[in-house]
């Protein structure tokens, strides 16, 4: 299944100029920000070809798609939410404070919001359809998905640059087993979840983590 352009075809010839689409990236990972995007479509980007969900796309062609999503949209936003905000009031707010600003970022012009998940967003004051495996299905999800994991693995790997060890230019923070195995033998560094409960001493390894997710 690839995603349609039908939704934001029907808001459109309902009257409503600028739909959005909306996702998250980041939530289950050990280390590193939840980072939102909101990409308002227009008739330049459905046009782009291959536009998917970004899991589905190797890094080479989506970064090609994030540069042409980017040089066609005229307006979109990203939302980037540190650990130390995700420690201190949890990856529930920390995705919503994401999705807000990238909403910001918009500059007022986002009239209809389609969301990837389960979850609304309640600051963000425009209608909303949440739509499970919405990347897969809609076109502007799937761009929002992108050029938020794009954003995101190159934040990763800035991180990885200061502290190698981890692999975050591979594994993006999430708990692979070589990222398990470096935090159990050198600890956290300052860009890990402590809230996520992540076991950071070589005595206290089992494999076995436990994740904070954003509730249903």
């Amino acid at each position: 299944m690839k995603p349609t352009t039908d939704l934001e075809h029907e808001l459109w010839k309902s009257g409503i100029e600028f739909v959005g689409g909306g996702d998250e990236v980041g939530v289950g990972a050990f280390c590193g920000p939840v980072v939102a995007a909101i990409v308002i479509v227009n008739s330049r980007i459905l046009a782009i070809e291959g536009i998917n969900d970004s899991k589905k796309l190797k890094p080479k062609k989506r970064e090609e798609l994030a540069r042409q999503i980017l040089g066609a949209v005229e307006f979109y936003g990203i939302g980037c939410i540190g650990n130390d905000y995700i420690d201190e009031f949890g990856i529930k707010q920390a995705t919503e404070e994401a999705y807000f600003q990238a909403y910001l970022r918009c500059g007022g012009h986002l009239q209809y919001l389609l969301l990837d998940g389960k979850l609304y967003m309640p600051r963000i004051p425009v209608n909303q359809d949440v739509i499970v495996r919405g990347d897969e299905k809609h076109v502007s999800i799937a761009a929002a998905s992108i050029v938020a994991k794009c954003y995101r693995d190159r934040c990763m790997c800035e991180l990885h640059n200061e502290f190698p060890v981890y692999g975050f230019n591979s594994n993006n923070g999430y708990g692979t087993a070589y990222h398990r195995e470096q935090i159990a033998h050198h600890g956290l560094c300052k860009y890990h979840r402590r809230s996520y409960h992540i076991t950071n001493k070589e005595e206290n390894y089992n494999g076995t983590y436990r994740e904070t997710k954003v509730e249903a």
